[in-house]
């Protein structure tokens, strides 16, 4: 719970940089993709979200719309 509480003072990542034009070529043609991040092998099942289908409200004396 402390390390959630002290990640709220922690700056904003900084070490990005721009990508050159060779960098974007060796992408797109897949002979760099090694020197960039990869996503993990595998997959995960998802938690389903709960959720509560409520309405409030109520028919106009017609019938004709709800308030």
């Amino acid at each position: 719970m402390q390390s959630i509480h002290q990640a709220k003072f922690k700056g904003l990542p900084n070490k990005f940089k721009a990508l050159s034009i060779d960098d974007i070529n060796a992408v797109n043609s897949k002979t760099g993709i090694a020197r960039f991040a990869k996503q993990e092998k595998g997959s995960r099942q998802s938690c389903a979200l709960p959720y509560d289908l409520q309405l409030n409200g109520s028919l106009s004396p017609k019938k004709t719309s709800c308030k």
